[in-house]
């Protein structure tokens, strides 16, 4: 509770790409330090253990598609992103939501809509995505966030918010 990460479109340093950007507070005796550069990126979240994911908007101009991240940090700035390797045939990965002990991935694909789920494996590595548009959610669906306690999804559709019990997703834990 002492750093706040925000995106902000804002002219981001020279030599750094012109992407979506993550820009940070750090909390001070005073009150909040002056915005700093963070990185690129899209919908950050983390687990209770601090973990950052984002998008990886990086090759969006290179071939097209964007990807899962597992984001390293150093002194609140990015400075490594590790694709996730979930189910590459689906195309363009954005916007995900890791459960609050790192246990499954939420994330949508096709510009925000279309949910789906991976659950981290024993090895550490993430399971096939499972298409949550299979199991009662809308295609439309996008933008899943898990609550802090997680106890509850919520996730946009046709411009509101709508939120269902966990159970959903963990009932599709393997």
């Amino acid at each position: 509770n002492t750093r706040l990460y925000f995106m902000w479109r804002h002219p981001v340093p020279a030599g750094q790409p012109d992407l979506p950007a993550y820009f940070f507070v750090e909390r001070t005796p005073d009150g909040w330090s002056e915005p700093r550069y963070a990185g690129q990126g899209m919908f950050l979240s983390s687990g209770w253990d601090g973990q950052l994911y984002t998008t990886d908007m990086s090759s969006r101009t290179k071939d097209g598609k964007t990807y899962l991240a597992k984001v390293t940090v150093d002194n609140g700035v990015f400075t490594n992103y590790e694709r996730l390797t979930i189910q590459a045939r689906l195309g363009s990965q954005a916007h995900p939501c890791i459960a609050p002990d790192g246990s499954y991935l939420l994330f949508d694909v096709g510009g925000g809509n279309y949910l789906f789920a991976s659950f981290k494996k024993a090895d550490g590595t993430w399971g096939e995505a499972i298409d949550l548009t299979k199991h009662g959610f809308d295609p439309l669906a996008g933008g899943a966030y898990v609550s802090p306690d997680g106890n509850y999804l919520f996730f946009s559709l046709r411009g509101d918010i709508w939120w269902v019990d966990i159970e959903v997703i963990e009932n599709l834990r393997p």
